[in-house]
């Protein structure tokens, strides 16, 4: 699957307890977790299904049938700003 924003550091799921970031110059607030599709076991080099990772997932982060995987971002800004790699992430407020 291909995901819109991947960072590193942090612990796992650390995105779960944010409210409020900043990516560069642009600020989203965390609107709920992502439900995720069996999408996500698509092999994007191979077109192959597999199980995984919603297989791992389903075992610890299962809410309402759901096996959630990410956030979703809703930009708190009117302006156009660009997320480049290498912006750093920074929490603005947790829940």
């Amino acid at each position: 699957f291909r995901p819109n924003i991947v960072f590193t550091g942090g612990q796992v799921h650390i995105e779960d307890d944010w409210q409020e970031i900043q990516i560069g110059d642009s600020r989203f607030a965390i609107t709920k977790a992502c439900g995720r599709c069996k999408i996500t076991t698509n092999d994007q080099a191979s077109g192959i299904m597999s199980t995984e990772p919603l297989k791992t997932l389903s075992t610890y982060r299962q809410v309402d049938n759901k096996v959630l995987f990410g956030q979703y971002l809703k930009l708190l800004s009117s302006q156009n700003y660009e997320i480049r790699i290498g912006d750093l992430v920074s929490v603005i407020n947790e829940k």
